[in-house]
Parts: C-alpha cells; structure tokens; sequence
C-alpha cells in the first residue's frame, strides 16, 4: 500500500517497500550510513523530568530495587544469588548501597561486576547448528540491582518515547494488540480480485541484536534523556563480557516476476499461510480445530508427564488449574476458540482429575459442569473454557470504549468505528472475524458497562448507557430522534441547559422516566468516564475476575463452604470431603442402584451396605474414630443422617478461632481416612485398627498447628498441650496478632 492506503504493484510496489524497509533500520537508502529521523528523535522529555531521573540515589531505592528482584533468578558467575543479599540484608545491605552509589558516581562498572555467563538451552532434541540453541544470560546480581534502579527511574517515560507499534514491554501495553490488528489487515488477503498483494513476515532479530552503541546514544540525547542517564545507560550496555557455557513452497496469489524480483534484493524466503505469528496462528479465515491442535498438543503432553504418577485427586485439580491457566489463557485472550477445540481441551482435564489419564467411561464422579463452578457455590473452582474465553475476549470491548492508548484501539477508530459509536456498530460479512468475535462478545458485557457523566461531551446520548432510565436507543425510535433535531452523533451535553435536563415535552409524557437524573456522575472533574457495574450495581474495578463474576450466575452458595475450603486446609482431605457431602462417593448402596449383584457388606464393621449415612459415622469402626476427636475437639453435634449432620456442623463452626479450625481439621481427617480404609479393605485386603487410623489423623493435625501462628502464647501452649505437641519444638512466633 502507498501512503493513501492503495494497493501499488509490480516493480513500483518493490522499490517503494525496500526503501520503507531500509528507512525503517534507520539506513540511508543510498549511501547505507546511519542516520537520525529529525522527526522520530526529538525532546520527549521535560527536562525537569529529565534532571530529577539523576537524582542521588538513596538506601531505600537500591533496597526496594534488589527486593524486586525474583529469587529464583539464576546467578550470574559470581554464584550469589539475590536470595542470598535479601537473607543477609542486614549485614551485606549497607556496603550493597556504597557500592551502587559509586558505581554511579563514577560512571564506570567493575568488569567483575558486569561479567555475565551465557547457558545454551537446546530447543530441539538433537541441535545440530547453533540456533538450534536458546541462549540464557545470566548476569551478577549486583549489576541487575544497578540496572533495576536505572529502569525504575527511566519506566515512566518509556510510553512518551516508545511508538504504539512497540506493544510490549510498555506498561499498559498487550502484546494482544498487535495480533488483533495483523488480523484485519489480512483480512481479505485471499481475495483473488483486485490488485495483486504480497505479504512479507519480517524477522528484524540481527537488526535489532547489534545496534551501534554511537547510534544508541545519539538516539538517547535526541529523546531529551540529561547527559549523566545517557551515561549510566551507555555503561551498562556497552561494558558486559560474556562467557559461554555449553552443556553438553509457493502459494501462487503473487506474481512470480515480483515475487523473484523481492528475493533478488531481500533475503527472503517464500512461506504459505498458516503461519504463527508472536505465538498463535496467523489465518485470513477464522481458526478451525486443525489450526489449534498444536494448543491440545500442548495440553496433552504436559498431562502426559504427570500420566503415570501416584497424585492425589487435590494435587490433579491443581495441576489441571496450572495449565488452564498458562497454555490456554493466551490463546482465548486473542481468539474464539472452536467448540471442537475447547472441548478437547476439557476431555483431556477431566480424563486426568477423575482416571489419571485417558477418560473412562464411568469414572467421572461429580458433572464437568458442576467441577466448572465457584467453591463457594458448590464446586472446585475450575472454570467452563468456553465462557472463560467470552469474558478474555471482553478486555478488548473495555480497551474500545476507553479509547485505550494502543495502535489497534487506534486501528479499530479510524478503520471501523468512522467517527459512529461502538455500541451502534453492526456485524458485517466483510469484516475481519477475530473483529466479528468482539462485537459478539459487546452482548455479554453491555449491561455492565456505564458512562459517568461529568462535562457529557463525551458520552452517546443514545448508545451509551448513562441514563437511569436505559439505553435511550432501546426506548426512542431513530425517527423521533430526528423530528427532535438530534442525531447520531448527539452528546449528553446537547440536553443539559444550565446544569438541567431539558427534553422535548412530548418526550417527557410519553416516557415519564426521562427527568431521572443520570445513573453516574462525576463531581470530582469535567471528564466522562466508563465504569464497569456490577450486579449489586456498585462500581467496581475492570477486571476479568470481576466480569467472571458478574456474566455468570451459579446458583445460591453453600452453607459448607467454608467448612472445607479454608484457610491452611488439607487439600487431600477437603477434596474427599467435598464428594461426601455432595453424596458422589461409590458407597454399596450406590453401586446396588446400579444393579449389581451380590452381597455386598460394609468392609468396616461387616454388617450392613456401606453408604454415606452409615460410612460417617454410623458404623462401629468409624464411629469410634468419630467420637475419639470429637470429644478430643469439643464437638458437640447429634447425628441423625448424613446431611442433616453437615447442616448442624456448619452451624457450630462459624468464625475463625483456633477451635474452628481444629473441628474442621477433624471432620476432614475422619472422614477421609475412613473412606481410605474402606477402600483399602475392600480392594487391596489391607486392614488397619481404630488406634492407627487415629494416630495418623492426629499427626496431621499436629504438623498444621505446628505451622500456624497464634494470637498469644497463652492458647500456643494450651493448644500444643492438648495435641500432644512436644514443647521442645515450640518457636517463638513473637506476639503478633494473626487469625487462623
């Protein structure tokens, strides 16, 4: 395209791309020099900005910097961590700050200090080449605080200098943006009418892995940065010394004359569509299952490795939750997932929580739909991928209708909006589909999203909700708009007269509500603002964690919620738990349902069918467990049948008091070692006695009040005595009030 966004072809179209493309290295097109834009290099920065980024630096800056370094971050050759310098903050802190100081004082950095170890990581299986390699820098701990306190004072003007197309590594910038606009720029590319097109994937890795520190610098003077920053940056980049550590065909769309005449002057190589593009696929078309199966690859082999390992039905869910929440996340952030691919995804998760590998049919014990739900409403917290990726999807809808700082916000206002409102826009066949996808998802989120008057110049006076009456589109009819004198593009301020409401007065008879005032206002400025609004009709920060919330209803919550997912719970213990008291486990009487024959007899006390209402704590051998630590834990609730039981516990255990705590430990233990010795009787012939039971039960209960802190010594040493907890082990925990 030339710059009036036409298509230009054949020899013309190849001179004018390469001279963008050298212009966009920052090369001369004629003589290969580099050169400086006048208009891309100029005073961005105040210059009391400037003046106060050099600063002296103080103790607490370099502290707060070196504490925000991550712990687990390797260590360069020096071998000391930054876990190592917090730990011993106390005594290496003070000549940490001495050093830093001088560093940048001087303007010069040790070359110890600046030595950095380079550790290959092979990316394929056999490497044969070196880019077969992914290499890890690992710097000196000490030269990551330096450079962390020089970002730090550098970070707030990063967006004045960095351009839109720069979409990361900005604060408040998404990667997201930029597949979102590469999207609709392709999206008639596969159109066989119209001037020939070609498109060009650019890898610019060498353009950008060596710059000339001289263009480096004289690039930093032009953003206006004060001559001492240039020379802390200058020092940093320009003084490492590494050491290297080794361990062990064509499409047919384009015109082959042009297409020849583009390789004989770039060193380009011809591709096919699809491709990836910064981690997800690039299609003109909307994405079908086989575009996604390398993202239930994905999810397949990172469930594979834990296949074959004995895990706790807890530990699955939390595993499951940590690839949800990784592989899948970033995918459904940019695109609507298809129904075959999400539903792939699930099979594989739920294959894995119930059977610990592939799903049998039968092992399933509790509905996907019910695992999908809240904890408080019921279920394990996991959330349904298809909904999840409606309300991923609907960032993109907020960032809209706040006009977000971002070159595809941008892209969508000058490209589809036109100067119209986003709520009026309508789906069309020619728009690119990953477009069509957000404007579906405006539905989900429309009745959330409200305008906070405060000067109303920039608030739809018919599409956008800002009225307690509604959406004023959804109760005028365009034509009454018209005779009134408004249109489309009419403003809230266009009816306010003297900081009053003033409506045409056959309006105000035929809906009487118009005189509301509206729903929102600012008094604290003159700017409008978007708000999100949730079902209590509070105002709420945006978030997908809030949409979630709001989009979704689940029924009402548990009264035994808290009864089994509390703080510093058993995870093993909550999840039989919660299967007891939604009646899922496989008890006799269940199985007799079924019908399956035969005498069967609880493996406990031998005596009648096992069941839930028998299991806890009717039968003579988990009965006696039962009233050992219910009198051990004061607990003092009649037993008639199972679920009556659970209503009566929950009412008992309300707070959170060290007492609460252990009768919910107790009830946990109790009922889901009776459920592991029932099983282990009935399918392996593995007997234990009450005693060993309550003696297993009891230690666990130990190690966690070994973990906690208490709110005085006083009930930490009643406590321990009462469990037996050896005082010899007692730490003291000082005299710091925290709950349970």
């Amino acid at each position: 395209m030339d710059e009036e966004g036409r298509w230009v072809s054949g020899k013309n179209m190849t001179e004018r791309f390469v001279g963008h493309y050298k212009a966009f290295l920052g090369l001369n097109c004629s003589t290969g020099d580099r050169i400086l834009d006048s208009e891309l290099f100029v005073n961005k920065i105040d210059p009391s900005v400037a003046i106060e980024m050099i600063r002296v630096v103080s103790d607490d800056e370099i502290t707060r910097a070196m504490f925000e370094i991550e712990d687990n971050r390797a260590p360069g050759p020096d071998g000391f961590s930054s876990k190592f310098f917090k730990a011993s903050w106390k005594v290496v802190g003070p000549d940490v700050c001495r050093a830093v100081r001088e560093v940048l004082w001087v303007g010069k950095i040790p070359k110890c200090v600046n030595a950095t170890r380079i550790i290959l990581v092979p990316k394929v299986e056999f490497p044969r080449k070196v880019t077969d390699f992914r290499p890890i820098a690992c710097c000196n701990t000490l030269y990551k605080c330096i450079s962390k306190v020089i970002v730090n004072r550098i970070r707030n003007c990063l967006g004045m200098i960095v351009d839109l197309n720069q979409s990361t590594f900005i604060p408040g910038r998404s990667i997201l943006d930029n597949i979102l606009l590469v999207q609709d720029l392709m999206a008639r590319y596969n159109r066989k009418d119209g001037p020939p097109k070609c498109a060009l994937k650019i890898d610019i890795q060498k353009a950008y892995d060596t710059v000339d520190w001289k263009f480096l610098k004289q690039a930093l003077i032009g953003f206006g940065f004060h001559p001492v920053m240039v020379q802390w940056i200058m020092m940093c980049v320009t003084s490492t010394w590494f050491t290297v550590n080794i361990n062990g065909e064509d499409n047919g769309c384009v015109d082959l004359a042009v297409r020849c005449t583009i390789n004989s002057i770039l060193p380009f190589d011809v591709g096919k569509f699809r491709f990836k593009y910064l981690g997800v696929p690039l299609s003109v078309n909307k994405l079908f299952r086989r575009d996604c199966k390398v993202l239930v690859d994905k999810v397949g082999m990172r469930i594979l490795s834990w296949k074959h390992k004995c895990l706790s039905y807890a530990v699955r869910l939390q595993l499951i939750g940590s690839v949800l929440s990784t592989l899948h996340v970033y995918w459904a952030s940019v695109f609507k997932l298809p129904v075959a691919t999400i539903s792939e995804i699930e099979k594989i998760c739920r294959g894995y929580l119930w059977s610990g590998g592939d799903l049998v049919k039968g092992k399933a014990k509790v509905k996907w739909k019910m695992v999908c739900s809240p904890k408080e409403n019921g279920g394990l917290g996991l959330k349904d991928l298809r909904r999840w990726n409606d309300v991923l999807l609907s960032k993109h809808v907020w960032n809209i209708v706040n006009n977000k700082k971002s070159l595809w916000v941008k892209w969508v206002y000058k490209f589809y909006l036109k100067e119209r409102n986003f709520w009026d826009i309508q789906v069309k066949k020619n728009f690119c589909w990953t477009w069509k996808r957000i404007l579906i998802a405006r539905n989900i989120v429309r009745p959330h999203i409200v305008s906070c008057i405060g000067s109303g110049e920039n608030t739809s006076l018919w599409h956008d909700w800002w009225h307690l009456i509604g959406i004023l589109s959804m109760l005028i009819s365009r034509s009454e708009w018209i005779r009134a004198g408004f249109n489309d593009m009419s403003k809230v301020k266009d009816i306010f007269v003297n900081g009053q409401l003033c409506w045409p007065t056959d309006w105000l008879e035929n809906y009487p509500g118009l005189m509301d005032w509206p729903l929102f206002v600012n008094n604290e400025g003159t700017e409008d603002n978007i708000i999100w609004r949730d079902n209590n009709g509070k105002c709420k920060r945006f978030s997908c964690k809030q949409v979630w919330l709001d989009v979704n209803f689940f029924g009402p919550k548990v009264p035994w919620f808290h009864t089994i997912w509390f703080s510093n719970n058993i995870p093993r213990n909550a999840f039989i738990l919660w299967m007891a008291i939604l009646g899922k486990l496989k008890t006799q009487d269940r199985l007799l349902s079924w019908e399956i024959k035969g005498n069967l007899f609880c493996p406990l006390c031998l005596k009648i069918n096992d069941s839930h209402d028998h299991l806890f704590f009717k039968c003579d051998f988990s009965k006696l467990i039962w009233e050992y630590f219910s009198n051990k834990a004061d607990i003092r609730v009649s037993y008639g049948n199972w679920k009556e039981f659970i209503y009566k516990f929950c009412e008992q255990v309300k707070g959170k008091s060290i007492g609460v705590f252990i009768k919910k430990l107790v009830l946990a233990g109790c009922v889901s070692h009776s459920w592991h010795e029932r099983n282990m009787r009935f399918f392996r012939n593995n007997f234990r006695s009450p005693f060993s039971i309550t003696c297993c039960i009891e230690k666990e209960i130990q190690l966690r009040l070994l973990g906690l802190k208490y709110e005085s010594k006083v009930i930490k040493k009643k406590v321990w005595r009462c469990w037996g907890i050896d005082r010899n082990n007692d730490v003291d925990n000082g005299n710091k009030d925290n709950e349970v």
